[in-house]
């Protein structure tokens, strides 16, 4: 006789054999007075879709943002100008 364990996610209600299927990790939250020791203590299991839509962890395959030029300094702007009312003038 076998014992099959099913693991599932506390927020979303999905489920898998495996937990490592869907990436369960525990989250908690603890809070109390700074100067006792009886915190009270919650706990839940998520998946890792559930952690990154709630900011809890980012995806690691997510692509690089694209490099930008960096905007113009003060003193490029100030040049550009110059050289435009040169150009005006002549």
């Amino acid at each position: 006789m076998s014992t099959t364990t099913t693991y599932t996610c506390d927020r979303c209600k999905k489920s898998s054999v495996g937990k490592n299927e869907i990436g369960l990790q525990g989250i908690g939250v603890v809070w109390g007075h700074h100067r006792t020791t009886d915190y009270a203590e919650r706990g839940a299991e998520w998946c890792r879709a559930c952690r990154i839509l709630f900011g809890v962890e980012y995806p690691t395959n997510q692509p690089a943002a694209p490099v930008q030029d960096p905007p113009p300094t003060l003193e490029d702007l100030i040049h550009e100008i110059v050289q435009q009312k040169i150009g005006d003038a002549s």
